[in-house]
């Protein structure tokens, strides 16, 4: 489980397998992570826009939030969710009670 504080910045990676083997995302052409918000709705980081496949054959992608976007972030323990598109192909993960977002005290 990932855990960090709202309005902290924070990179977290997330290793994607399939069957045990690490998924191979050469063929990814975008992808799309989303966390909840506390106002409802989610943050979404994209491969332009917090996310990047560092090495693509060993099924890593990393995420990086800002302090301004992890102080929108919903506390407690949420699900995430990743969407990858693969030239038109979606596969779409869920990674439950996987983020504790915890509020800082005043």
């Amino acid at each position: 489980m990932i855990e960090f504080f709202q309005g902290d910045s924070f990179d977290f990676s997330i290793f994607i397998l399939k069957d045990k083997i690490c998924f191979d995302l050469t063929n990814v052409t975008a992808a799309v992570l989303k966390i909840p918000l506390q106002a409802g709705g989610f943050l979404e980081l994209t491969i332009s826009d917090g996310l990047i496949i560092p090495s693509p054959i060993t099924g890593e992608i990393q995420a990086s939030i800002s302090s301004v976007n992890s102080a929108l972030l919903k506390t407690g323990t949420n699900s995430m969710e990743l969407t990858l598109d693969e030239s038109g192909k979606f596969t779409t993960i869920q990674f439950d009670n996987s983020i504790k977002v915890k509020a800082k005290f005043s």
